[in-house]
């Protein structure tokens, strides 16, 4: 089971890790495990899981997601 970081993961989706914390406190983020008192990781079967929900092939088939 393979698991990377939040500087990893906002690496990985081009945006800053201050994103990734703020999915994370708010929602809408991959699933994530709390592996210390200030250690976060995320496993990439859930990261992959969450970047398939958010694949669409054109803007008609994401609006009616929402």
């Amino acid at each position: 089971m393979n698991r990377i970081s939040t500087a990893q993961l906002a690496a990985r989706l081009c945006v800053t890790p201050g994103t990734v914390r703020t999915w994370r406190l708010k929602g809408g983020g991959p699933a994530y495990i709390r592996v210390g008192k200030n250690r976060v990781v995320y496993r990439e079967s859930d990261i992959e899981e969450w970047e398939r929900a958010r694949s669409f092939v054109n803007t008609a088939q994401e609006a009616t997601v929402r």
